[in-house]
């Protein structure tokens, strides 16, 4: 019986070393990466934040994509939701990872540009802190089949 078991084994371990040995060789290389933030619009305050993301954050994106870190952007609302889900989705597509992972600088130089200051960028994301609710956020890297 100790017999049987040792061959089923050693059957086992080779056949395992076997498909190891033969990877599926990879059809796909990365691309962008898309971040998912999901937000909950006060209620009343839609306009608002509508408001505030067509004068100051469809700013900095646009900034993004003037230097080639920004792909795309959109705002979508969900057509049908269920209690406690999001009401607002915010997507932007970047170029690659890096593009995502800006410097502080960078940011900074961002921030300035559209709103002025770091302390009136600060004060404006704390005033749009008052009516949205960041849920969730996912960062999702693209995948393109080469095959």
């Amino acid at each position: 019986m100790m017999k049987s078991f040792v061959i089923a084994l050693g059957a086992m371990l080779l056949t395992a070393a076997s498909a190891m040995a033969q990877p599926a060789p990879r059809n796909y290389d990365k691309e962008s990466v898309t971040l998912v933030q999901e937000f909950q619009i006060a209620p009343g305050k839609f306009n608002t934040f509508m408001q505030d993301y067509a004068t100051n954050q469809r700013a900095s994106f646009e900034i993004g994509k003037k230097v080639g870190g920004i792909l795309g952007y959109g705002v979508s609302q969900p057509i049908t939701r269920r209690p406690g889900e999001p009401n607002l989705y915010l997507i932007i597509t970047f170029k690659d990872l890096a593009s995502y992972d800006r410097s502080f600088e960078r940011a900074d130089q961002t921030a300035i540009a559209v709103y002025g200051s770091l302390e009136k960028a600060a004060a404006a994301g704390a005033k749009r802190s008052e009516y949205a609710t960041l849920i969730s956020s996912r960062l999702l890297q693209n995948l393109k089949i080469v095959n």
